[in-house]
């Protein structure tokens, strides 16, 4: 149900951008209008590289300390949809864009999703391999997986005319 009303709330989004564009464009006029849109890109985009900058140290320092950053990476998917919105030229996007951006209100959407069961997989992340907690707790800690190959049935295989 909700991938099919997806396109149509892209649809009315585009058309009330457009609106919005013209309104504006009249009451201020299409340069200042064309100016307002390029400094709202570009300062939108500044911010969003800052707190990529800093969601991507905080990342770094989880995975030195021997964690699994999934809530930076979800602040970076967030980051990039938002540096998306803030690039497409329209009041409505740079709002969004903006939500986005703002440390607060992403974390705010990253505590909803986790409370909606968005993320069923929590991961354990130790000497640089990620289980999952549940198979994690079914298993002893000392398990070697390894394969083997039975070879006592040897009649059929031929013998080149190296082997001695």
């Amino acid at each position: 149900m909700r991938i099919k009303i997806f396109p149509l709330v892209i649809f009315f989004l585009l058309i009330a951008e457009i609106y919005i564009l013209i309104l504006v464009g009249q009451i201020t006029g299409v340069l200042n209008l064309l100016l307002l849109i390029v400094v709202s890109a570009f300062v939108g985009i500044g911010f969003i590289r800052k707190q990529g900058f800093a969601t991507l140290i905080r990342g770094r320092e989880r995975i030195f300390g021997g964690e699994l950053p999934t809530s930076e990476l979800v602040e970076g998917l967030f980051l990039v949809i938002g540096g998306i919105f803030l690039l497409m030229p329209g009041f409505i996007s740079d709002c969004l864009g903006i939500t986005l951006a703002v440390p607060f209100s992403r974390k705010m959407m990253i505590i909803f999703l986790e409370k909606s069961s968005f993320f069923k997989f929590r991961a354990n992340f130790k000497a640089g391999s990620a289980q999952s907690e549940s198979v994690k707790d079914n298993y002893p800690e000392d398990i070697i997986d390894a394969e083997f190959w039975d070879h006592s049935d040897q009649k059929g295989i031929k013998k080149s005319s190296k082997d001695p």
